[in-house]
């Protein structure tokens, strides 16, 4: 299930603000104190050199550049005007709002700009320097005065200002374009993307279980699977998705890796809308499920290694730089024939009656974080905590009963769950038979006059934290009707652990909160027991650098064997099609025959990094490529990435 979370993939490469038109003159020609631009000046000769603008003072609205394709001087953004102060007068030189058949005359110190005409040439332009790329821009033309000197064109970025201009000279015209800029608080070029996708397991082995009483009834084996992918640039990526299909997980024999045998999309249905969003930077989006070893028939799969693969579906908005962005990993997981019956499973407890405490977990400093779900998807996290304690009791901050102090009264004839509201308020009683009901006043205004039933005492719950068993459920009903669109309707207590889920009403419809990591008493969940990749990629100077990081979580150790000293291997491909090979690392390296076997420890990880130029077999620069790093032994694991430069 998905999940979306704040924390440490995908870079926007895309240099230019997200700002729409019709533009002011401050959106076209920003300029502050600090700001400066570094130009690279081609001539017509092949000499180039370097030229640098910046603003050196300010007073009140004017800004003093040193270095200016008008000329060094005093200037001001008006409404739609760029000004500059010439002869004693402000003359307006560039129209932000200009239409294409608008023509000015300019004036300013520079002999070839008296009197010379401007218009707007073109907009919605792309360019590319070394700077970055940017986009919507407007191309001004300047008909200078002077036959073999003077401005040309200048284009202009919104949000970064001057990246292109040519002037002429006797020789011919001199091209000059931005190589780099400080603009208020950003530095082009951006900082190169870097991305993480993480893929982790719940164990490294799979058992089917024989069923109890039915020894020739065997129940295929689950697999708890998480796809992780981090946005670790310093830009916003926007990003679609095709409905609510945006990640998949497949299983294929490790020798028949393009042939899979399970599917998890398989046979669901997908809403078909599109649904557009942002993967912020810093920000990591989740998928976690639990996935049958079977094949889409229904067939439990035999003994063997197979590779798991996660996949992250979504797609590139127009103007993010990327014509794709679709990734995900590869782990080899390992199934034996069934094993002993489920009920020996020590992890499944029998039902039985729990007490207040058992139920409903207070600790000093306990926190749960819960991902929140709306019909439109995941829309972040939840955090309930411990932050107070006085005596037995705990005050507790985020609850959907209200923040407040709660405790645990059970006694020789009660077992309920309290709130401090000025009088004892009994909201759970743990000893209650299914379908019992009772009355509460939470502090919450929604819960005043509330009715809570239980329903349920032996649900199974799979979240990111873990497999609880045993849950008791309680539907909440809002009898007097305190709020029509707000308020707890149902929640989930899990014995030992405390409320895993929980469900409120919303203006937009129901809200789902689900556990995905807990601290309780200093024991963190979920536990680490299985496998995990983790893939860390960037392009700088024109070379690729990536990291592959194996951990092996479980409590046996991790092999695989290897039929020379090459251990792992880096394609370079087409992002659209990965058959279009641009690269392989493994093509200028040299490798003994001797075979050998990695052994990886439990709690110990396996750290492969390499580097190679972000270039075709031919030596020609990439401006993006399919990255897929991965081991080539019998157990693969690895990951890909779309890279841009």
């Amino acid at each position: 299930m998905p999940r979306r979370v704040l924390g440490t993939l995908l870079a926007i490469v895309l240099a230019g603000s997200c700002i729409a038109a019709p533009y002011s003159a401050s959106d076209l020609f920003p300029m502050e104190t600090g700001d400066f631009k570094v130009y690279e000046l081609n001539h017509p000769l092949g000499m180039q050199t370097l030229e640098r603008h910046e603003v050196v003072d300010s007073y009140y609205s004017w800004r003093k550049w040193d270095g200016h394709p008008f000329g060094e001087g005093w200037f001001r953004n008006g409404q739609r005007w760029l000004g500059k102060w010439t002869q004693g007068h402000t003359e307006w030189l560039l129209n932000a709002q200009a239409s294409s058949t608008s023509i000015w005359q300019i004036t300013t110190d520079d002999p070839c700009l008296q009197d010379a005409d401007a218009r707007l040439l073109q907009s919605g332009v792309t360019v590319q320097t070394r700077a970055g790329v940017f986009q919507d821009c407007l191309v001004f033309d300047i008909t200078s005065s002077c036959n073999d000197a003077g401005l040309g064109t200048i284009t202009v970025a919104p949000g970064v200002g001057i990246v292109r201009y040519t002037q002429g000279n006797i020789a011919g015209v001199v091209v000059a374009e931005l190589i780099e800029a400080q603009v208020g608080s950003k530095h082009y070029p951006l900082p190169a993307p870097r991305f993480k996708v993480q893929g982790t397991t719940d164990k490294a082995v799979y058992a089917h279980r024989a069923l109890p009483g039915l020894p020739t009834s065997i129940a295929a084996a689950e697999i708890g699977v998480e796809l992780s992918i981090s946005n670790e640039s310093a830009q916003d990526l926007p990003i679609w998705y095709s409905g609510n299909y945006s990640y998949d997980f497949t299983l294929a024999p490790v020798n028949d890796q393009d042939n899979p045998v399970y599917r998890w999309s398989h046979m669901r249905a997908f809403t078909k809308n599109l649904v557009y969003t942002t993967l912020r930077a810093g920000e990591t989006v989740s998928y976690h499920e639990t996935l049958p070893v079977q094949d889409n028939n229904g067939v439990r799969l035999p003994a063997g290694l197979y590779v798991l693969r996660g996949w992250w579906g979504a797609n590139p908005q127009s103007g993010s730089g990327f014509s794709a962005i679709d990734c995900g990993f590869e782990l080899t997981i390992e199934v034996e024939a069934a094993g002993a019956p489920i009920f020996s499973n020590p992890f499944i407890p029998a039902p039985q009656t729990y007490d207040a405490a058992d139920l409903f977990r207070l600790d000093n400093n306990a926190e749960w974080v819960y991902e929140v779900r709306n019909q439109y998807g995941t829309s972040g996290e939840h955090t309930i905590e411990t932050t107070n304690r006085s005596g037995s009791w705990f005050y507790l901050s985020g609850s959907p009963f209200g923040d407040g102090w709660f405790r645990n009264y059970d006694t020789a004839s009660q077992h309920w769950v309290v709130q401090w509201d000025g009088h004892y308020e009994g909201l759970v009683d743990a000893h209650a038979d299914l379908n019992d009901s009772w009355p509460i006043a939470a502090r919450d205004a929604c819960l005043r006059d509330a009715e809570v039933v239980l329903v349920d005492k032996t649900a199974v719950l799979q979240t990111a934290a873990g497999r609880f068993y045993n849950c008791h459920v309680y539907d909440v009903h809002d009898n007097a009707g305190n709020c029509a669109d707000a308020g707890l309707t149902r929640f989930v207590l899990a014995p030992g652990f405390g409320l895993v889920q929980f469900f409120t009403q919303s203006i937009i419809g129901p809200v789902e909160h689900i556990v995905k990591r807990m601290n309780l008493n200093g024991a963190v969940y979920p536990k680490p027991a299985g496998l995990q990749v983790e893939m860390v990629a960037e392009v700088v100077g024109g070379q690729l650098h990536s990291t592959l990081t194996f951990a092996n979580q479980s409590s046996s150790t991790w092999s695989s064997s290897f039929s020379s000293g090459q251990t792992m291997d880096i394609w370079l491909s087409q992002a659209t099609d990965r058959s279009n090979l641009f690269q392989q690392w493994s093509a200028n390296q040299f490798f003994t025959m001797a075979t050998q076997t990695i052994d990886v420890q439990p709690g110990q990880p396996w750290v492969i990094s390499a580097q190679m130029p972000f270039a075709d077999f031919n030596g020609n620069a990439l401006s993006e490529a399919r990255v897929r790093h991965a081991t080539v032994g019998d157990r693969p694991f690895g990951a890909e990435v779309i890279l841009k430069p």
